[in-house]
C-alpha cells in the first residue's frame, strides 16, 4: 500500500489562500474566466479563493475615468469589466483590482519619467502629485464599478484589496557605462535637493556612486541587488570589489571608494521612502470615503533591494501601511513581519508586463513609425514578441512542487497567507500575438536581410551567390 511521506503533507498545508492573477484584459479575449479557473485548479489542485482584474490595460482605459481623456483599450468595454466581476462574485470569489503604475497610455509630458540627463520616457513618474490623482482615480473609479456590481449579488464576494504593480517604477539605461537611471524629473529633483541638497550632482559625474553596484553589460545593467536598507558603507564597497565594479574608479583606496558608497546608500534609502509614500498616497486617494476595510497591496520582486522599484524589501516588510506584498521568492528575501503571498513566476510581473507591453507597441503606428522598430519587418518584430512569450513562460514556477516547497501557510499577522498563479499559458500567449494587427514600419519586406537572424540572412546570400 502506497505510503504517504511528509512532502504531500506539506503540500496539503500550503493549498490554501490560492489567488489567480490575470494581469492583462487579452488574456480574457482568449480564455474564459471559467477556463483560467479551471486551469488553475488543475495546475495546484487547489482552487482560488479570488481573482485579479486590471483596471487599465497598456493601451488604454477599460472604462471612463472622469477627469482623463477616453483612451479606451481596445480589449475591454465597462460592460465587459463589470460583466467579469459580477462572474467571480457569482462563484463567490473575491476581486482584486489592480494596475500597473506606469499608465504608459498617457501621452503627458507633464507626468513622464525622466533620466539623469534629462531624457524622458513615456511612462508617469508616481511621484508626481499629478500622476497619483491620476492613478487614484482609475483605482477608485474601477473599485466602485466593481463594488456596485457585487452589490447586487447579495452574497460574500467583495472587493476585497487594490493592487499596485511595482516591479518596474524606474527605468535603467547605460551608454558606454554611463548610467542613466529614472526618474529626476522636477518634482523628484526637488525631492531630492529638499531632502540632501547637492546629492543629485555628485551623480552627474562619471564614475559616479551608481558605478559601484551597476555596470554597463552591453545589453542592459547589471546590477548587485544584495543591499539592505541598514547596510553600511563598508558592506557596499566589499560587493563593489567582489564583483569587480570598483575598475571604473581611479581611487580604490577604502576612504574614496566608502565616500561614493555613504552617497549611493543615502540616495537608495531616500528613493525608498519617496516611492513608498507615493505609492501609499494613490491608495488613500483610491480609498478615500471608502469604510469597508481593503487591502493594500503591493506587486515585487524578492531581491534585498529593487532597482527598478525603488526600494528595499526588508524595509517594505515593516511598513505597515501596507496590507500585503506578492513576492517573487525564487530569491531568499520573503516577508516575516507583513502578510506575503508567493507570486509563483520569477521576477513576479516584470518579464509578463514586458510581453504585453510589447504586443502593444507593436500594433501602435505611432510607435512602429517613431521608434528603433520601425525600421525591422514584420516577421522580425513576431519573432521578437515570441522571444518575449517564451522568456515569460520559461519564468513561470507552478504546480504542486512549487507549492510543496515554499514556507508552511501562516495564520500569524507575518508570515505566507497564501499565493498568486497567474493566468498565462503558451496557448494563451500565442493567441494574443496571431490575434495582433501589427503595423507596418519602414521596412516591410518580411525577406529583409537585415531584419533576419544573422545566421539565416548569410546563408539566404551565399545560396543566391551560387545559384
Amino acid at each position: 500500500m502506497p505510503r504517504t511521506f511528509r512532502i504531500a503533507e506539506r503540500l496539503a498545508n500550503n493549498r490554501s489562500g490560492g489567488i489567480l492573477d490575470i494581469p492583462h484584459p487579452a488574456i480574457l479575449d482568449h480564455s474564459s474566466l471559467d477556463g483560467l479557473i479551471s486551469n488553475f485548479t488543475s495546475t495546484y489542485d487547489a482552487e482560488p479563493v479570488g481573482v485579479v482584474l486590471p483596471v487599465a490595460s497598456t493601451d488604454g482605459l477599460l472604462f471612463p475615468v472622469e477627469g482623463l481623456d477616453n483612451q479606451r483599450s481596445r480589449y475591454m468595454r465597462e460592460a465587459t469589466f463589470i460583466q467579469t466581476v459580477t462572474q467571480c462574485g457569482q462563484r463567490g470569489l473575491d476581486v482584486y483590482l489592480s494596475v500597473d503604475p506606469r499608465l504608459q497610455f498617457l501621452s503627458s509630458d507633464a507626468l513622464h519619467v525622466e533620466d539623469i540627463v534629462g531624457n524622458g520616457s513615456q511612462q508617469i513618474c508616481v511621484n508626481k502629485e499629478l500622476s497619483q490623482e491620476v492613478l487614484s482615480a482609475i483605482l477608485g473609479t474601477g473599485f466602485d464599478l466593481a463594488s456596485d456590481a457585487l452589490a447586487t449579488l447579495q452574497n460574500s464576494a467583495s472587493v476585497k484589496g487594490l493592487v499596485l504593480d511595482a516591479v518596474d517604477l524606474y527605468g535603467m539605461g547605460a551608454k558606454k557605462n554611463r548610467i542613466h537611471l529614472v526618474c529626476f524629473c522636477r518634482d523628484c529633483s526637488a525631492y531630492f535637493e529638499s531632502a540632501s541638497p547637492g546629492l543629485l550632482r555628485v551623480f552627474k559625474t562619471f564614475p559616479n556612486p551608481w558605478s559601484l553596484l551597476l555596470r554597463d553589460s552591453g545589453s542592459g545593467i547589471e546590477h548587485v541587488d544584495e543591499v539592505g536598507s541598514t547596510a553600511r558603507p563598508t558592506d557596499v564597497v566589499g560587493l563593489a570589489r567582489q564583483r569587480g565594479y570598483d575598475e571604473h574608479f581611479g581611487d580604490t583606496s577604502s576612504a574614496a571608494l566608502s565616500e561614493h558608497a555613504e552617497m549611493l546608500l543615502k540616495y537608495m534609502r531616500l528613493r525608498h521612502d519617496q516611492t513608498a509614500a507615493s505609492l501609499n498616497a494613490v491608495f488613500s486617494q483610491a480609498l478615500e470615503g471608502v469604510d469597508a476595510a481593503v487591502d493594500r497591496i503591493l506587486i515585487c520582486e524578492g531581491a534585498p533591494y529593487l532597482w527598478t522599484a525603488g526600494m528595499f524589501s526588508d524595509a517594505l516588510d515593516v511598513d505597515t501601511r501596507f496590507t500585503e506584498l506578492w513576492v517573487d521568492t525564487a530569491n531568499a528575501i520573503v516577508p516575516v513581519k507583513t502578510q506575503y503571498r508567493a507570486y509563483h513566476w520569477r521576477r513576479a510581473r516584470y518579464l509578463i508586463d514586458a510581453f504585453f507591453q510589447l504586443s502593444t507597441t507593436l500594433t501602435s503606428e505611432v510607435e512602429r513609425a517613431t521608434t528603433k522598430i520601425a525600421h525591422r519587418s514584420r516577421a522580425s518584430v513576431e519573432r521578437q514578441l515570441r522571444d518575449r512569450l517564451a522568456q515569460a513562460l520559461a519564468a513561470k514556477a507552478v504546480g504542486k512542487t512549487a507549492l510543496s516547497t515554499m514556507a508552511t501557510h501562516s495564520a500569524a499577522e507575518g508570515g505566507r497567507v497564501g499565493f498568486v498563479g497567474v493566468g498565462l499559458t503558451n496557448d494563451v500567449g500565442q493567441k494574443i500575438i496571431d490575434s495582433l494587427n501589427i503595423a507596418e514600419g519602414l521596412s516591410s519586406n518580411d525577406d529583409n536581410v537585415d531584419s533576419e537572424h544573422p545566421l539565416m540572412g548569410l546563408l539566404r546570400q551565399f545560396s543566391e551567390e551560387n545559384s
